[in-house]
Formats: structure tokens, sequence, C-alpha cells
């Protein structure tokens, strides 16, 4: 059975509609992780800016955010360590 010219159509703007979603969906995926990480960057520094002046408590708030997202970073891991 032989596809129409109508059904052909339809086809291809399904298939170009599903791509372009899912191309957003990645695309968001990306971003989302973008995001995490340099929240992760910012909440290190202030970390280690707050260790080093003696606030232990703010110290372990945001290094507990650095280190939650990058396990391998041996500086915050000592600091919160202390903290």
């Amino acid at each position: 059975m032989a596809l129409t010219r109508r059904a052909r159509r339809r086809l291809l703007i399904l298939t170009v509609s599903l791509l372009v979603i899912a191309g957003l969906g990645v695309g968001a995926w990306f971003l989302q992780q973008s995001v995490k990480d340099a929240r992760a960057l910012e909440a290190r520094s202030a970390g280690l800016a707050a260790a080093a002046e003696g606030d232990w408590e703010t110290a372990m708030r945001e290094l507990s955010l650095a280190v939650a997202r990058d396990q391998e970073d041996l500086e915050a891991l000592l600091v919160f360590a202390e903290a």
C-alpha cells in the first residue's frame, strides 16, 4: 500500500516535530548541568573563603554543595572535613 502525498507530508511533519522536541529536551538538560556546575564553583569559592575567615557554619553549608557536585575536589573535601 503506497502512501499518499498528504500522508508522507504528515509523517515528515511528525518526524521533524519529534526531533525538534528531543533536541530542546537535550539542550535544556545540558543547560541545567551547566547551571549546576556554575553554582557548585561559586559555592566552593564562598565556602573556602568562609573557612579561611573562620565562619565554619557558612563554610559547611557552601562546601556541602560543592562536594556533592564534585567528589574529587580534594581541597574542598579537606576543608569540609575540618568544618
